[in-house]
């Protein structure tokens, strides 16, 4: 797609036509260009509702495509469409796909293994710590965790995901060009430097109700698995469990106490046959993932298959020096012994070398392992 065009679809999208609606547009009258041309006088010829065009006509500004596309320049926003080498697949799999994306910072995040992390804004501090630990474990075994920047489950996957070194995706339901909420600014300004922040509405867009259910669609669909930490019946984090299970996604969701309000989103969900989290690992295996590039040894050899935990392990050793239990445990996010477990089992098959009696580092010279599901 040229870039004028690309502003076209922009201006298009920008009117919350509806992406189906928009698609059908585009096909009667051959190009974005054309369809923001005729506007919405012709549109009413499609068959849509009086009140719909009235909407349309009273938002619609003829240098549209102008001003977004300097809005976009002025916040360093990129603008993806479908064909880009960076627009996500997956999302083609919804009824109603973006016809564009609003990208700030690395757009290139969209095509690894993605994992969504979501929940309640109200978290308790369990909530909040298997957020982070299943967020660090995924990040350290090469995948880019998914969430949408509210308070609570998803601020601790960001950041979980973040201080293991990892990538994270915000997804936002209004524009990319600020923090929503607020008080998020510092974790969205490192997100920006270190990761990326989409949505599918322009800078400017203040987000709105209707909004963050159609943002819950996009979290689902980019993922290869959808994890529910902690959500009561009713949360928008079951919304997005919900649109993962059309699409064909994996769904997986913490056991709670029955007797915490958070928890019965969650308890409904297994109750359901989503698959249980038992350890931050678990979700690292049901997403396919593998050790992190260099992390761990690349000499020469046979490369041996691993479970997910000995894979999350073997990922925080050094090749150089020495670690510490007390630091596998805390690179990791594993209990201890599950750890120690995981490290004597490498050591048997000669990944890794014992040194101090509680120290550990990889055996030079070994290919870094694949893992496998147990």
């Amino acid at each position: 797609m040229d870039d004028q065009e690309r502003w076209y679809a922009a201006a298009c999208a920008a009117l919350e036509v509806g992406p189906r609606r928009l698609r059908a547009l585009k096909e009667r009258f051959g190009s974005w260009r054309a369809v923001w041309t005729a506007g919405p006088g012709a549109w009413a010829e499609t068959g849509a509702a009086p009140a719909a065009v009235e909407s349309w006509r009273a938002r619609y500004r003829p240098d549209a495509p102008q001003r977004i596309r300097e809005a976009c320049r002025r916040h360093g926003v990129t603008v993806l469409v479908p064909g880009d080498a960076a627009f996500p697949v997956g999302l083609e799999d919804l009824k109603s796909p973006p016809v564009v994306l609003y990208a700030r910072g690395n757009p290139a995040l969209l095509q690894g293994r993605l994992v969504t992390v979501v929940g309640t804004r109200r978290a308790t501090p369990y909530g909040r710590r298997t957020a982070g630990r299943i967020a660090a474990a995924v990040a350290r075994a090469g995948g880019v965790v998914v969430s949408g920047l509210a308070m609570g489950i998803d601020s601790c996957a960001h950041q979980g995901a973040l201080e293991a070194g990892g990538a994270t995706v915000a997804v936002l339901a209004g524009g990319v060009e600020r923090s929503i909420p607020r008080c998020n600014r510092a974790l969205y300004e490192e997100i920006v430097d270190r990761g990326l922040v989409v949505s599918e509405y322009p800078p400017g867009t203040v987000p709105e109700r209707g909004r963050f259910h159609a943002r819950n669609r996009l979290m689902a669909a980019l993922a290869a698995v959808t994890v529910v930490v902690e959500a009561p019946l009713g949360s928008g984090a079951l919304i997005t469990a919900e649109r993962a299970l059309e699409l064909d996604r994996r769904v997986m969701a913490v056991p709670g106490t029955i007797e915490a309000e958070t928890f019965q989103g969650c308890l409904s969900l297994l109750r359901e046959g989503a698959a249980c989290v038992i350890d931050p690992v678990d979700v690292a295996v049901e997403a396919g993932l593998q050790a992190a590039p260099g992390g761990a040894g690349t000499g020469g050899g046979e490369a041996r298959s691993l479970t997910g935990l000995e894979s999350v392990v073997y990922a925080v050793l050094d090749v150089d020096r020495p670690v510490s239990v007390e630091t596998i445990v805390r690179r990791s996010g594993l209990p201890p012994a599950r750890a120690v477990i995981a490290l004597t089992a490498l050591e048997l098959r000669g990944l890794c070398v014992r040194q101090g009696g509680s120290a550990w580092r990889v055996q030079a010279g070994i290919t870094a392992p694949t893992s496998r599901r147990v």
